[in-house]
C-alpha cells in the first residue's frame, strides 16, 4: 500500500485538490445561482475526478498502468471540449471565425498528436485525441487574440518553440542512446520555458500589475501548454509539469471567480 501511495502521489493529491475546487465552484453556484462557465467548469472538474478515481482504482486492483484506449481517453477527449465551450462561454460575444488561428491549431494539435503515435504507436487513439485538442486550441487562441493576451513577438516565439520541439523530438524518435536524452532535455527546456511564462503571466496579473481581461484565456492556455508538456516528457519532466499544472486548475477556479465577478 505504501508502494502505491508513493507511486500514485500525483494523483491522489490532484484528486484532493480537484474535490476542494469542485467544492468550492459548487459553493459559488449555490450561493451567486447559475453562470454557463462555471456550470461547465463544474463537468470539467467532474470528468476530472471520474477519470482519476478511474486510475487510481485500476492500478490498485490489477497493479498494472493503463496504456490501450480506456475511458481515459473518452474522459480526456471531454475536458478538451468542456474547456473549450467554457473559455467560449465566457466571452459576452461570440468568438469571431478566424481562418490563420484554425490552421495554427491543426497544425500544433496534429504534430503533437503525430509525435505522441510515434512514442507509443497508438496512432488511432492519439490522432483522435488531436483531432479534440485542436478543438480547445482553436479557441484558444482566438480567446488570447480577443484580449490581446500576446504580443506578436511572443505568438512568434510560441510558433518557433512549437517548431522546435516538433524537429527536436522527430530526429529522436529515430535515434537511441544518449543522443535522444540529449534531445529530450532540449525540448524539455522549450517546454519548461514556455510553462515559466505563462506563470509569470498569470502571477503578474494576479498582482494588479497587468490588466486581467485575458486571465481566464491565459491560465487555460497555460493548463493546455503543460498538458503537451506532459504527453512529450517522461520523468521527472512528466512528474514536474504534473504537479504544476495542479496548481494550474486552482488558477482556473481563481480566474473564473474574477470573470464572473465582472458580470455581477
Amino acid at each position: 500500500m505504501n508502494a502505491f501511495i508513493l507511486g500514485n502521489l500525483n494523483n491522489i493529491v490532484q484528486i484532493g485538490v480537484l474535490l476542494y475546487i469542485s467544492y468550492r465552484n459548487l459553493g459559488n453556484l449555490q450561493r451567486r445561482g447559475p453562470w454557463v462557465p462555471a456550470v461547465l467548469f463544474m463537468f470539467v472538474l467532474v470528468t476530472m475526478l471520474a477519470t482519476g478515481f478511474y486510475w487510481v482504482t485500476h492500478v490498485l486492483m490489477t497493479g498494472e498502468y493503463l496504456y490501450g484506449f480506456s475511458a481515459m481517453d473518452i474522459g480526456e477527449i471531454g475536458i478538451f471540449l468542456l474547456l473549450a465551450a467554457m473559455l467560449g462561454a465566457s466571452f459576452e460575444e461570440p468568438l469571431p471565425r478566424d481562418l490563420p488561428a484554425l490552421a495554427a491549431a491543426l497544425l500544433f494539435s496534429f504534430g503533437n498528436a503525430a509525435l505522441w503515435g510515434a512514442w507509443k504507436g497508438a496512432w488511432a487513439r492519439d490522432m483522435i485525441a488531436g483531432l479534440f485538442l485542436s478543438f480547445l486550441v482553436y479557441t484558444l487562441i482566438r480567446g488570447l487574440n480577443r484580449t490581446e493576451s500576446l504580443s506578436r513577438k511572443e505568438w512568434s516565439a510560441f510558433g518557433i518553440g512549437s517548431a522546435g520541439i516538433f524537429l527536436l523530438q522527430t530526429v529522436a524518435v529515430q535515434m537511441e542512446g544518449t543522443v535522444v536524452k540529449i534531445l529530450d532535455f532540449a525540448s524539455s527546456v522549450i517546454w519548461f520555458a514556455g510553462i515559466l511564462f505563462f506563470l509569470i503571466r498569470i502571477i503578474r496579473i494576479l498582482r494588479g500589475d497587468r490588466p486581467d481581461e485575458g486571465l481566464l484565456s491565459l491560465v487555460v492556455a497555460g493548463y493546455t501548454w503543460i498538458i503537451c508538456t506532459m504527453y512529450l516528457s517522461g520523468d521527472p519532466y512528466y512528474t514536474i509539469a504534473d504537479l504544476i499544472n495542479t496548481v494550474m486548475l486552482v488558477l482556473i477556479m481563481v480566474a473564473l471567480e474574477r470573470k464572473w465577478g465582472e458580470t455581477e
